[in-house]
């Protein structure tokens, strides 16, 4: 959910027009690469977010106990 918060708010907010031009502009000190990066970051978040779901409610499926226990180290590490 907090992906899901960054990245709208970054994209609904983090770009405004100045008054003396029509251009939008990054309220990241004008800098583009600072908001692409962290609308990049936010979208990859909640991507991430939404593989680990998916994969929690299909953890019971899963049979090789490498993958599981991988699985299990990857979810706990990115939490």
């Amino acid at each position: 959910i907090f992906s899901l918060v960054v990245f709208s708010s970054l994209l609904t907010d983090g770009y405004q027009n100045k008054t003396e031009s029509p251009q939008l502009h990054c309220v990241l000190n004008s800098n583009n690469v600072a908001c692409s990066f962290a609308v990049g970051a936010g979208f990859l978040a909640f991507l991430s977010c939404l593989v680990f779901l998916v994969l929690d409610a299909h953890e019971s499926r899963i049979a090789s106990s490498r993958f599981k226990t991988a699985f299990q180290l990857l979810d706990l590490i990115l939490a």
